[in-house]
């Protein structure tokens, strides 16, 4: 292996584990190194869940509005209205899952 300062004992390259056959893989590695540390988050992981689940839930909302134009192009009613209330419903979605959230970070859990 060349000796660098990119090059480092601690940390394998990718096809370090094929020479040093028998021992553990670099993913595993990793993993390993990951699951031993305890590192201080900024969020929660039910907070970054929560987080998560209403940014998918915006973004559904906001594409909607594409979904019933196209539908309302296409002289398509049934699908406008089918879009128009599955948009509503991740409104609703979206606004429960905020007052969770709210709550989940004033109080740390629900």
């Amino acid at each position: 292996m060349p000796d660098d300062e990119t090059t480092s004992p601690l940390i394998p390259s990718a096809e370090e584990p094929a020479r040093r056959s028998g021992q553990i893989g670099w993913k595993l590695f990793w993993r390993q190194i990951m699951e031993t540390q305890t590192p201080r988050r900024a969020v929660s992981d039910l907070e970054y869940n929560l987080l998560t689940v209403l940014q998918n839930k915006a973004e559904a909302i906001k594409a909607y509005d594409v979904y019933i134009r196209d539908a309302r192009q296409a002289n398509s009613q049934p699908c406008a209205q089918l879009f128009e209330k599955l948009q509503q419903m991740d409104i609703e979605c979206a606004q429960e899952i905020r007052h969770h959230l709210q709550e989940v970070m004033q109080k740390g859990r629900m």
